[in-house]
């Protein structure tokens, strides 16, 4: 829900203030750690954002500069109302 003229020169810091402290930013670490891809569902909240999202991360190696991560966002949040209910 980001328009990519917004994000472009920000941080993942910046830009989701709670990533850490949701345990998303463990698994970037332990994705550039190890190579293995890794997938987590957790509950996000920052001042503008709150709902469950699934995070995907791949290790990709990029040729003169070493590894990079890809991730893949994906809110959950209506697939957990509708499991809770």
């Amino acid at each position: 829900g980001v328009d990519t003229d917004a994000a472009i020169g920000h941080t993942m810091q910046q830009m989701y203030p709670g990533y850490k402290e949701a345990g998303f930013f463990d698994v970037y670490c332990r994705v550039l750690a190890t190579g293995k891809p890794e997938r987590k569902e957790n509950y996000y909240e920052d001042n503008e954002l709150q709902g469950w999202f699934e995070v995907s991360a791949v290790r990709q190696t990029s040729p003169g500069t070493g590894y990079g991560i890809v991730l893949t966002f994906a809110n959950t949040t209506e697939v957990r109302r509708t499991q809770q209910a």
